[in-house]
């Protein structure tokens, strides 16, 4: 009786976190060879193409390299597969100096050296291949084999994106977005999302539904918002699928359907979102689109507690203290009280509510798992 009286203190008396997290924002040296051999070489085919290698063809060095990278008709082989690389590109073949680049950046086939690996990557961007200079512009992002330099980055980005690399144009609008290498400038941004958009880029298509949502760089409009989430949730995209879930729980820009949002908020979840895996925890705890099951709760709260979400250890600390369709646990309780506050002002007075009514012996064992969960997560 006196563990029942604890917890209706305890919930009582909280100032409960928001069950449902904010809706999801995006965060932020390509082999170039087929990743299957085509299987239908033969001998003779081989030997061909060995012959016109021999003789200096450029086309057939390239495909022998291919043939050796894959072990397609012959023993694979990186050493060999880079020797007749290097033939093509030395010809002043883009797709051949451009792949040569790649070998030295990962030290497959030759010795490990960024410094040429990016120089024939140079070599193959000037002569105009849209694939090397969006590659250059990642070389420069990284600092992978030349210094650092946003603004080399953006300038590399922006040449393959006017040629139409949705990759490219994707990554301009980032720069564009968070002025790096470029002036900050929100149109511009949603102007390059949305022709990697138009192209089907699934995270281009997310972002721009994050401009249309925020009015950043467009006009505000839940509708269009919506329209670009579902087309990029619909290729997989997890944040996408997390705002969708949320505009159906909320009737944003969409009716409010929260079969639906359950849906979309288990798809993104499923993908390892903290912050669907959250929400979906909170309508199986609250049986909002799904039926009311605690225990299901708790194994989504779990998922996203233990990548260190606050909100999901606060909501935890809750189910274990009221005990509804799970073993009743202060200890355990405390534990995930005491984590969330570590973190995150809003769950303090839980935990201060909880040293105030536990046992020193409850307080002791929770302080323990405490230790134990932070040796385990570091």
């Amino acid at each position: 009786m006196r563990e029942r009286r604890i917890a209706a203190w305890l919930l009582a008396a909280v100032i409960a976190l928001a069950t449902f997290p904010a809706f999801a924002q995006q965060d932020e040296g390509p082999i170039l060879m087929p990743k299957k051999a085509a299987s239908n070489v033969t001998p003779a085919d081989v030997k061909a193409l060995l012959a016109k290698a021999k003789e200096g063809d450029g086309e057939a060095q390239i495909k022998l390299s291919v043939l050796y990278y894959l072990g397609d008709g012959v023993q694979k082989n990186y050493s060999e597969s880079a020797r007749w690389c290097r033939e093509a590109a030395e010809k002043g073949i883009a797709e051949a100096e451009l792949q040569l680049g790649t070998f030295y950046l990962q030290g497959r086939g030759v010795p490990k050296d960024a410094s040429v690996g990016v120089s024939w990557v140079r070599k193959s961007a000037d002569q105009g291949d849209v694939r090397a200079q969006y590659d250059l512009g990642l070389i420069y992002d990284h600092g992978q084999g030349v210094q650092k330099d946003s603004t080399e980055a953006a300038r590399w980005y922006r040449k393959a994106a006017d040629q139409g690399d949705a990759a490219a144009q994707f990554d301009l609008g980032i720069d564009y977005a968070k002025g790096e290498g470029v002036s900050r400038d929100s149109t511009e941004a949603a102007l390059w999302f949305r022709k990697a958009a138009d192209q089907g880029d699934a995270a281009a298509q997310s972002r721009l539904g994050d401009m249309y949502d925020d009015g950043d760089g467009v006009e505000k409009d839940p509708l269009q918002a919506a329209n670009w989430y579902r087309k990029a949730a619909a290729q997989g995209n997890k944040s996408a699928q997390n705002n969708l879930g949320q505009f159906y729980r909320l009737g944003h820009g969409v009716p409010t359907d929260l079969t639906e949002s359950a849906k979309w908020f288990r798809k993104s979840a499923e993908q390892g979102a903290v912050q669907a895996q959250v929400s979906l925890g909170t309508m199986y705890s609250k049986g909002e689109g799904v039926q009311k099951d605690t225990a299901e709760a708790v194994r989504w709260y779990l998922r996203a507690a233990e990548q260190g979400d606050s909100i999901a250890q606060h909501n935890l600390a809750l189910v274990y203290i009221e005990g509804d369709g799970i073993p009743q646990d202060f200890t355990t309780a405390y534990m995930w009280a005491n984590l969330a506050a570590m973190t995150d002002e809003k769950a303090k007075p839980l935990l201060g509510r909880m040293n105030a009514l536990l046992s020193p012996q409850q307080i002791s064992e929770g302080k323990r798992l405490t230790r134990e969960w932070l040796a385990k997560h570091r």
